[in-house]
C-alpha cells in the first residue's frame, strides 16, 4: 500500500475474509483500495464478504 493512498487506508475483516483479501491482492487479481472501500461501505466497516 501507498502511504499517500486516498482513504481508506485500513480495514478490518472476518477471519474468513483475511486469506481471499492475501490471495487476490497477492495476484493482483484486486487491489487493496477495492476491498478497503468495500468495507467502509459495511454499516460496522468490517468486510465479511465480496
Amino acid at each position: 500500500m501507498r502511504v499517500d493512498a486516498p482513504e481508506p487506508r485500513e480495514f478490518r475483516a472476518v477471519p474468513g475474509q483475511v486469506h481471499a483479501v492475501h490471495v487476490n491482492v497477492t495476484l493482483g487479481n484486486m487491489g487493496f483500495e477495492e476491498f478497503a472501500a468495500a468495507a467502509s461501505r459495511a454499516p460496522d466497516q468490517v468486510l465479511r464478504a465480496f
